[in-house]
């Protein structure tokens, strides 16, 4: 089945990460090498975005997209920068750039702009922890007076979203990703979405009595359990597969010894990160925090796939325990009451 990867990370890597940022900015969590974002300009007559990878301190790819417009006559544009910066300046200082693909200089200067603008916004925004943090400010090129929206969850310039006086949204977030590999190519092949991102039609399982158990234990915690139908085979000591609707998996995750509400934030940072290729609707991502149970639901869009996705963490130890699900979209509407009742017998004990 071509569900996008199941979410996987050592909850020991974020002690071995590197305390990078931009220029004269700390980040609550630190940017990892790979962490890209993707923008849609609204003030284009066009769907345009704009696209940032962090690689390390003083290295950055830079990327400029419009999809070919019939009715316009207007050709696709596809820009890429290799930019390089002088990680010991305060402020943004450019000391290099390779123009990966070319493209109208006026647009080039456009994606420069964006980056000074928005590392100098972000650097004057101070310290940013939470899900949403706004700030009133100006800026010129959306206008004038404008409202930014940040959260430490979205890498690089904590940015969401830069809206206008009337509340219009000149700017927003519209994936988030890391990528896998030195050969994952997702930054440079990323086209924006379509207006209705909807999943093809498919045929779903026949469900079962809700009667198996899913079973992990972990000796010194206890187990993680849900409970689904024999519609589900073991896989793997912790993953169960649907036959080509769904995936499912339960997943130890132990605390490292570091303040428990950036690990906490560091988790949910990486749960809505897309996968290869498979790119994270993240203009209708849902978060959510209860009595220390966290929720994740997302949509991810591979060509013309798209799947539902359910993570959630719940305290287990000295860690959490997280489930999980990866259902093709189509199929979890038509069995939404099913899956959330899997979702829902989630427990540790």
């Amino acid at each position: 089945m071509k569900l996008h990867k199941l979410f996987s990370l050592s909850a020991l890597s974020l002690l071995a990460l590197p305390l990078f940022a931009l220029p004269g900015v700390k980040s609550y969590i630190p940017d990892q090498s790979g962490e890209y974002v993707y923008y849609q300009d609204t003030t284009f007559a066009r769907p345009t975005y704009a696209g940032f990878l962090f690689y390390n301190d003083s290295q950055y790819a830079l990327r400029y997209y419009a999809a070919a417009d019939a009715k316009t006559k207007q050709d696709e544009v596809d820009i890429e920068l290799l930019i390089s910066i002088n990680p010991e300046n305060e402020k943004l200082d450019f000391t290099g750039e390779l123009v990966v693909k070319d493209g109208e200089s006026t647009l080039i200067n456009y994606l420069h702009d964006l980056f000074y603008d928005l590392t100098a916004k972000r650097k004057k925004a101070g310290d940013i922890k939470g899900d949403e943090v706004t700030s009133n400010d100006f800026y010129e090129m959306f206008g004038g007076a404008v409202v930014m929206k940040y959260s430490s969850l979205v890498p690089i310039f904590n940015v969401k979203s830069i809206q206008n006086e009337k509340g219009e949204e000149q700017l927003k977030l519209v994936c988030v990703g890391r990528l896998k590999s030195s050969q994952d190519t997702s930054f440079e092949d990323f086209k924006g979405f379509s207006k209705k991102i909807a999943d093809k039609k498919r045929k779903a399982c026949k469900n079962g009595k809700m009667s198996l158990l899913m079973q992990v234990a972990n000796e010194a915690d206890g187990e993680i359990v849900a409970i689904a139908d024999d519609s589900w085979k073991q896989s793997l000591p912790n993953i169960w597969i649907q036959g080509n609707d769904a995936v499912l998996t339960l997943v130890p995750l132990q605390e490292p010894e570091i303040d428990s509400a950036l690990f906490e934030n560091f988790m949910l940072r990486n749960c809505l990160q897309s996968g290869e290729h498979s790119y994270i609707d993240y203009a209708n991502a849902l978060v959510s925090r209860s009595g220390g149970v966290f929720t994740v639901k997302s949509r991810y869009v591979s060509g013309e796939s798209v799947q539902q996705d359910i993570k959630v963490l719940k305290p287990m130890g000295s860690g959490f325990a997280m489930l999980h699900l990866t259902v093709f979209d189509s199929i979890y509407q038509k069995k939404k009451a099913y899956y959330d009742a899997i979702v829902k017998s989630f427990s540790v004990k």
